[in-house]
């Protein structure tokens, strides 16, 4: 039997009372708050006082593990109703959503719970809500946010949110963790958004083209070596480039991915609990739905603008752990989402803006992602003129650029991007290849930009009747 934390006891008391207000409500708890404890008593409780309840999914995993998790609250009746399962007369009943919209059902729930219930506005579930109008309906999820930013007030009358990560680490429920981001190697300025995230197949080529594939290994083995690491992908082609050049380089890791059967699934997971395998790459696989085994670091190769997906992918490394998790993003993540103990004031209406507007910044030296006047890990403080201190008050911000012993400033806007206007004058003193390189490393382009750029002006100089 599992006893319940403090904080769940006041989350489960505070859904209830909402509950009777309200019918359909959304509890919000972080990754590694324990929602599925918390919807294990709940249902328990709602089954002791004769209440039918129905149980979504939209993974059969999660189904298993809900399972797995009833059985320790003194083997809970249930039954389960998906593909290759008979159906069952519990009170209970785990429910593919897939396979329920597909059957014809008796089953009449007094209660609807929906596991990630940020997939609740979809199509699938709507049927099922429709079904049973008379029921009353509790979403769980870490992140109550939809992947186009929109929230879920369409779905649910009100919201109950759970402890901050932040109390949760302060509490020792989730891990503590050191965060690192090497210097931007990925130019997304130009990947247009497409159904809330990047363009996946305009990424796919942003990442094709840059530095961060080959750099992925140095930088485990500065922070990391030897220590287990899961590394989250952009495509299955990816995490499989990736996989392979850690083994090029002697570390044992391996792919992991949905079309694998269930059996070589839980082998390879098996390893890794072990610790046979070191690094195990995988795109989207275990940010929702996987129990992974724990693990030392998280590595993000996937930018997104998803910040359901970004918390989901570091909740995966903050089991409790006698030493702080490595969060190794490569892709600038924490610049579009801040950083993940910060406190986000959820509701139901969608996009949601940090308590306070913190200033997260990358230490030149060791790298590390720190907030306030000093880098946390290194000491680090940046030494500013006060030459600097004039120059910042001028409207967006100034950068110096360093251009073959010649200094220039070059304003940018407030969202860090370059006035075409500004681009241009700064190309135009560029004479040379390593002149659009420097000028390139600068801006933070990716690092074929300067000879791109290079090979344009010589292209355009040919025909003096062309405006480079």
């Amino acid at each position: 039997m599992i006893s319940l934390r403090k904080y769940q006891s006041t989350v489960i008391d505070e859904v209830r009372q909402s509950l009777v207000a309200n019918k359909r409500v959304c509890l919000q708890v972080p990754t590694g708050g324990g929602k599925t404890i918390i919807a294990c008593y709940i249902m328990q409780n709602a089954v002791a006082k004769g209440k039918k309840v129905l149980f979504l999914v939209h993974l059969k995993e999660l189904i298993e593990q809900t399972s797995a998790k009833l059985s320790t609250f003194g083997d809970i009746k249930h039954g389960i109703i998906a593909a290759g399962f008979p159906a069952g007369e519990a009170d209970i009943q785990l429910a593919m959503v897939q396979t329920l919209n597909r059957r014809e059902s008796d089953f009449v729930p007094d209660l609807i719970v929906i596991d990630e219930a940020h997939h609740a506005t979809a199509g699938q579930y709507q049927k099922i809500l429709e079904r049973y109008p008379q029921a009353f309906v509790l979403g769980l999820t870490a992140t109550p946010i939809r992947l186009d930013g929109k929230g879920l007030k369409d779905i649910f009358n009100a919201i109950v949110t759970g402890p901050t990560v932040k109390s949760l680490i302060e509490e020792g429920h989730l891990n503590r963790y050191r965060y690192y981001s090497v210097p931007k190697m990925l130019d997304v300025s130009g990947i247009k958004t497409k159904m809330g995230d990047f363009d996946q197949e305009q990424l796919d080529k942003a990442i094709e083209q840059s530095c961060i594939i080959g750099d992925t290994v140095s930088h485990y083995k500065q922070h990391l070596n030897g220590k287990k690491a899961i590394v989250f992908c952009q495509r299955i082609k990816h995490s499989k480039q990736v996989a392979e050049l850690f083994k090029a380089a002697g570390i044992e890791a391996c792919h992991l991915d949905g079309s694998m059967s269930k059996p070589d699934r839980e082998s390879v997971i098996e390893r890794f609990r072990a610790g046979d395998i070191k690094v195990l790459c995988n795109c989207s696989l275990i940010s929702e739905g996987f129990d992974v085994p724990d693990c030392d670091g998280v590595i993000m190769l996937r930018p997104t603008k998803s910040l359901s997906l970004y918390l989901q992918m570091i909740g995966r490394g903050l089991r409790p752990s006698d030493n702080p998790t490595i969060v190794l993003d490569q892709v600038g993540n924490y610049t579009r989402h801040g950083l993940p103990c910060e406190v986000r004031d959820w509701s139901l209406e969608g996009k949601t803006k940090t308590e306070k507007q913190v200033s997260v910044k990358t230490c030149k030296q060791c790298f590390a992602v720190y907030t306030g006047a000093r880098c946390t890990e290194c000491g680090f403080e940046p030494v500013v003129t006060v030459e600097e201190k004039k120059i910042k008050t001028i409207d967006g911000q100034l950068i110096e650029i360093m251009l073959g012993g010649l200094s220039l400033y070059i304003q940018k806007t407030q969202q860090g991007t370059v006035p075409r206007d500004e681009l241009k004058r700064l190309m135009s003193k560029c004479h040379t290849l390593e002149h659009f390189n420097a000028l390139g490393r600068q801006l933070n382009y990716s690092p074929n930009w300067g000879y791109n750029a290079y090979v344009q002006r010589k292209k355009y100089s040919k025909n003096s009747s062309k405006r480079f």
